[in-house]
Order: structure tokens, then sequence, then C-alpha cells
């Protein structure tokens, strides 16, 4: 009988739009970050290493998830201003195989420390304040 090959894992946070953050180990493949974010993944790409992942599918009717967004506003290697919606999961850069990797370690410094929570506060103040039309419009 021919042995199983055991699946990669991978390891990162899952931002859900209440705001919690949980830590989750998924399948290394294009289907297990779909089966957290819950269909058709989308990709930021953030600095220093690390990838965003949410559901697309607006459709859905998903709730907006304003964590995931301020860290693609504060973190993304390009300026990103567009909705996330559902939960958002993220993970390091993969490799050319499209394989992904474990969160990098300032990922959590980030979603854990009190100056990492305050930055991303202070973004979804301003998206708030962007939403609602008082404030001043920033690039971010």
């Amino acid at each position: 009988m021919a042995k199983k090959a055991s699946i990669p894992m991978v390891h990162g946070p899952l931002l859900h739009s209440s705001g919690e953050i949980v830590y989750v180990d998924l399948e290394n493949s294009i289907n297990g970050i779909k089966g957290v974010v819950g269909g058709y993944a989308e990709r930021v790409v953030l600095r220093d290493g690390a990838d965003l992942f949410f559901n697309d599918d607006r459709r859905l009717g998903l709730p907006p998830n304003l964590v995931g967004r301020a860290f693609a506003n504060l973190y993304s290697e390009r300026p990103f201003n567009r909705d996330i919606v559902g939960s958002v999961l993220i993970l390091g850069r993969g490799t050319v195989d499209g394989d992904s990797a474990d969160a990098p370690e300032w990922i959590e410094s980030v979603a854990l420390s009190n100056d990492g929570k305050a930055a991303v506060r202070e973004q979804i103040n301003r998206i708030r304040d962007d939403r609602s039309g008082h404030g001043t419009t920033s690039n971010i």
C-alpha cells in the first residue's frame, strides 16, 4: 500500500469582521485559503513578505471587515482603497509554485502590540470618516 504524502500546512492570523483575531493552521494550497476565506480568494501584497487574502465575492452579502481593510491600507505595497468583506487571512509570501508560508513575525507583533492595535484603530476611524463624508480624504 502506497504511503500518502502529508499535506504541508501553514499558520497565520484570521481577522474576522467582528474584529476578533485568531490564529489558524490550514492546508498550504489555494483550496486551503479558499476554505478559510469562504470562496474566491483575492490577494493583496503586503510589505516585508506577507500576503493578505479575502473573499472577493461581494454578492454573498458578507459584512465589511474594517480590520482587514486597515491592514491593507497600512501595509500594502501599493495604494489600496477598496472595501474588504468577510474574514481576512494573512500568510507569508509564497514560492514561485504558488505555496504560501507561515505569517511573518512582524504581522503578529502588529496584531498583538498596543502600538499596532492603535495604528489599526486610527486607520479604521479614517475609513469610517471617509465613508461618512466627515474628515479629509486621503490617499492611504
